[in-house]
């Protein structure tokens, strides 16, 4: 462990070293189709993942491990190892605070705004491009961009058929195979499917996953349209691991589980959509989709276990199915330096709860209806050396409960907007971005914890019920010259009754959040890239964060938001090889808001190497390379006492694949 901030230091010394060649640095561009307000050309703090860092580090693992490669991403599995439920948090904000689409529809659960990878396996083999923007996003559709967004683009259309097999292996008895294809007709169709299976004993005792996806898409390209229908949809089932373990209990055995070997969940979750797109006229284009969202499963919970004493309550079991169908349609006009954007957004989601106990049966059963309206207008002017943007978006939300208790339609409307200026320096451009946005709270938020809402004697028992607010600060200069690429960020986020993590879980298992008074996150991102000759490049990026709470008179720092996390990478590339090292330091930070637990700092290191001939390819991983022992996550218990989510230590994965 000690040598590992000697190299830290070295891969950072390395990305200022003088370079003579082009660099190989080429992220795939989102360009942003007709139902994005983004796709203006204005500079703004986002990450792209490129198809070669793709082919290089996903090997099917859940993307969240993928996404911690970006700047301000901080991400932890259950399991403590590739597979399994993982999350990750952006800047120190959760997932549920996140929006997440795909070809502009949304992809959260409307009720309790997350959304989870897990539910679809593999998925990231199928997209495209993967953007992630940290701040304010007025112009996604679905769950407020409140902390950020990540934006998918499916498919594209055309292209040269082939057929592709891939398979992979790896530590904890991890296996991945997945099979895929494409072709195109005569007649100007495009079709493309990919069936995947995979597994993992995971690194916890007792924490198994196993699931099985499909992605399916149709279309076909006109000379002034484009229609393309889309499935994707997947099965998984985990033996539970979500519970944190006390440190007494990881010195005895790391991957020890206290969770109860036989709690599971099961899980089929779909989304179909159909988009439409047309060129209007040379300057306008039009497009609107209509999608439909699916989900039915259920969990376990072992109240007894998680008291850790028989009381006798037995196993519970909570089961979910919902619909969720919705229309967005847009309008894009561009001409000479104006370029207008404008659409609409609707969505109306039903999800019914079940709640039974193993020798009683069924407990309760209650429905969630929440409906999602909005609209937004972008309007850009350019020149050739500055560009405007402003932007703004009406949203309002609807949640009606029916259940054993009566609790009033709960009703938002947000006025979000955003106005940005970008000035182009030679090889670099300089932006200020400035947004504002509000967010509702989750179901979780407002039912305390609780599945089924509880009577509080004159009325329902409420947990938070004001919306939250944020104002958002950007400041950056990127820029791109022959061997030197850089992004360098400030930002300032100014909340107002912040929604955060607390530490604690509540009694169905979901963390629990408070809402603060006042609160702020500011900090600088940074993305560096370096050609070191023909062959080598070294890439730099990472975080310096300052986060604090005032409530009472008393300021804090929020829970899980380390003040510092750096990211260096190396590699090497000649003919059909490249092998690369990637390290990454994570500063301390706090389990619960008195500040009182410590997740303690850590450093990684990781080795990726693989070859490509002709129809072949081989890649191979091998992760935690000195063994560290160390925690990405954790909470307090029922009882306050602070506990960790081990991550596995030194591991490895292998891929083969085979395309003609």
């Amino acid at each position: 462990m000690k040598f590992l901030p000697f190299l830290l230091l070295f891969l950072l010394y390395a990305t200022c070293v003088m370079a003579q060649d082009t660099l190989h640095l080429n992220p795939l561009t989102v360009t942003a189709p007709a139902w994005s307000a983004n796709a203006t050309p204005d500079a703004r703090p986002a990450a792209t993942i490129s198809p070669a860092e793709l082919t290089e580090r996903y090997y099917g693992q859940e993307p969240a491990l993928l996404l911690a490669r970006q700047p301000s991403v901080t991400a932890y599995t259950d399991a403590g190892s590739g597979y399994g439920y993982a999350y990750f948090r952006l800047r120190g904000i959760d997932q549920t605070r996140l929006n997440f689409t795909l070809d502009g529809v949304p992809l959260n659960e409307p009720e309790d705004q997350g959304f989870y990878f897990n539910n679809y396996a593999d998925l990231l083999s199928s997209i495209r491009a993967v953007q992630v923007q940290p701040g304010v996003n007025v112009g996604v559709n679905g769950t407020a961009a409140y902390g950020g967004s990540v934006q998918l683009l499916s498919p594209g259309l055309g292209g040269d058929d082939y057929t592709e097999i891939s398979a992979g292996t790896g530590s904890f008895g991890g296996y991945r195979l997945s099979a895929a294809g494409w072709r195109t007709t005569p007649q100007g169709w495009s079709h493309y499917g990919r069936l995947t299976g995979l597994g993992s004993q995971g690194y916890r005792n007792n924490s198994e996953h196993a699931a099985r996806s499909a992605f399916l898409q149709t279309g076909r390209t006109g000379k002034k349209d484009i229609l393309k229908l889309t499935f994707f949809g997947g099965h998984q089932a985990n033996q539970m691991a979500w519970l944190g373990v006390r440190d007494s209990l990881l010195r005895i055995d790391p991957r020890t589980n206290v969770n109860h070997p036989d709690e599971r969940d099961a899980f089929i979750t779909t989304l179909t959509k159909a988009q439409y797109t047309r060129s209007l006229t040379d300057q306008t284009t039009w497009s609107t989709s209509v999608y439909h969202g699916f989900q039915n499963g259920n969990y376990d919970f072992d109240l007894d276990n998680f008291l850790e004493a028989d009381h006798g309550f037995g196993v519970y079991n909570y089961a979910f199915r919902y619909h969720n169908v919705g229309l967005l349609s847009n309008l894009a006009y561009a001409s000479g330096n104006w370029d207008v954007r404008t659409g609409i957004h609707a969505q109306h989601h039903n999800r019914r709860h079940t709640g039974s106990k193993d020798d009683i049966g069924e407990l309760y059963q209650n429905t969630g209806r929440k409906s999602d309206a909005s609209g937004f207008l972008a309007l850009a002017s350019s020149t050739k050396t500055l560009h405007l943007r402003a932007a703004a978006q009406m949203r309002h939300v609807s949640f009606n409960y029916s259940g054993s208790v009566i609790l009033p339609a709960q009703n938002h409307t947000f006025l979000n907007f955003e106005l940005a200026a970008t000035k182009s320096l030679g090889n670099g451009k300089l932006y200020y971005r400035f947004g504002h946005t509000g967010r509702e709270p989750t179901r979780n938020d407002l039912f305390a914890g609780e599945d089924d809402l509880l009577s509080g004697g004159d009325g329902p028992l409420l947990g938070v019920t004001d919306p939250e607010f944020v104002y958002d600060h950007e400041l950056g200069l990127t820029g791109n010259a022959t061997a030197f690429r850089y992004a360098l960020n400030l930002f300032y986020l100014d909340f107002k009754d912040e929604i955060t993590l607390n530490g604690s879980f509540g009694p169905n298992g979901l963390p629990l959040r408070s809402s603060v008074a006042s609160s702020y996150r500011t900090g600088l991102e940074i993305q560096l890239a370096r050609n070191l000759g023909a062959r080598w490049e070294a890439a730099l990026n990472g975080t310096w964060m300052r986060s604090r709470i005032e409530q009472d008179g008393t300021v804090f720092s929020p829970v899980l938001s380390p003040d510092l996390v750096v990211q260096p990478s190396l590699t090497y590339r000649k003919n059909k090889w490249f092998a690369g090292l990637d390290a990454r330091y994570q500063s301390e930070s706090y389990l619960d808001l008195s500040n009182e637990f410590l997740l303690e700092n850590f450093t990684t290191l990781d080795l990726r190497a693989g070859f490509e001939s002709g129809r072949w390819s081989i890649v191979g991983q091998l992760f935690n390379l000195a063994n560290a022992a160390y925690a990405t996550n954790g909470q307090l218990d029922v009882f306050g006492r602070a506990t960790y989510h081990r991550q596995a230590g030194r591991n490895f994965w292998i891929t083969l694949n085979y395309r003609w």
